[in-house]
């Protein structure tokens, strides 16, 4: 059966690809075709190619890179030749936009993927703010008096909101300068780019699988990291939950896979080594405006400042 969606239906160099091994459409290729294929990536992934691909019908890096991570996510990989979806798109592919497309755009694949990149965009956006904030700490910490305690009173005004969501989360003090702080923010960090280390390695499981392993009930997402690829399972309940909650279950399962664990904190130590503390750190620096976690537990008392 031909392509049925009113974006890919009657376009022949498309309905090759569906059926043809040497008709795959690969980076490199140029032609309206391909403005199909980037315009059906950007409604499944809610995400913009870069125009210049688009106005020049160019199957370009971006659109390459948007194919992987679409591919990845589905696990659209031909494991008799490979072992990690590619870049290209072939049968499989081709047939899996037709059929989102066709399905109105909203298909659990598609939430999965998009959660999965809000993930990395947060936790990669927070990553570079901390870094930052690092950077101005070290800076003002090598200033002379009465210098040095001059700029940390700015860093303390101008980074509010970081500072609170750091002392609260991590169990330390609010002052820039201070040494527990600064240690728990370097280790912040770390934790973050491991996070942002991790290869895409999650799989809709529904209510089996891992899904089915855990007490009490379906859970939104279960990981254990030594398992084969895929180690991250979501399940049913994650599809009904919001857009943020779905994003930080994301961020959550891949502390996971660095060896964070879900327990009570009542130290530094403790709360650097919890998956839900980091998560939400992520959360509370990312949404500016943020008053209670993305599931609407811990609302913050007193309120945070905003932005």
């Amino acid at each position: 059966m031909p392509l049925q969606s009113a974006q890919f239906a009657g376009d022949d160099r498309l309905n090759k690809a569906l059926v043809d091994d040497a008709s795959h459409v690969t980076p490199g290729s140029f032609g309206t075709h391909v403005l199909k294929i980037q315009l059906a990536l950007e409604t499944l992934e809610q995400i913009e190619i870069p125009f210049d691909e688009k106005d020049n019908l160019t199957y370009g890096p971006a659109t390459a890179d948007a194919v992987l991570h679409y591919k990845r996510i589905r696990r659209i990989i031909n494991f008799a030749i490979q072992q990690d979806a590619d870049n290209i798109v072939g049968k499989r592919t081709i047939k899996s936009l037709d059929d989102e497309l066709l399905a109105g755009g909203v298909t659990r694949a598609s939430q999965l993927s998009i959660a999965h990149r809000r993930s990395r965009d947060s936790l990669t956006a927070v990553r570079d703010r901390l870094v930052g904030l690092q950077s101005e700490i070290d800076i003002a910490d090598q200033l002379p008096e009465p210098a040095r305690t001059f700029e940390a009173g700015i860093i303390s005004v101008s980074h509010a909101r970081d500072m609170q969501v750091l002392s609260r989360r991590l169990l330390v003090s609010a002052q820039p300068l201070d040494a527990g702080l600064r240690s728990a923010l370097q280790a912040t960090i770390g934790l973050m780019n491991q996070n942002l280390a991790q290869p895409v390695t999650v799989v809709d499981q529904g209510t089996s699988g891992r899904c089915a392993l855990v007490p009490g009930g379906v859970p939104f997402a279960a990981t254990l990291a030594g398992d084969p690829h895929p180690r991250v399972s979501v399940c049913d309940p994650f599809f009904t939950a919001s857009d943020d909650l779905r994003r930080d279950v994301i961020t959550h399962e891949y502390f996971h896979l660095v060896g964070l664990g879900d327990h009570s904190v009542s130290n530094v130590d403790e709360a650097l080594t919890n998956a839900n503390t980091i998560a939400q750190i992520v959360a509370f620096l990312f949404d500016r405006d943020r008053q209670v976690n993305s599931d609407g537990n811990e609302p913050a008392i007193p309120p945070l400042p905003s932005p």
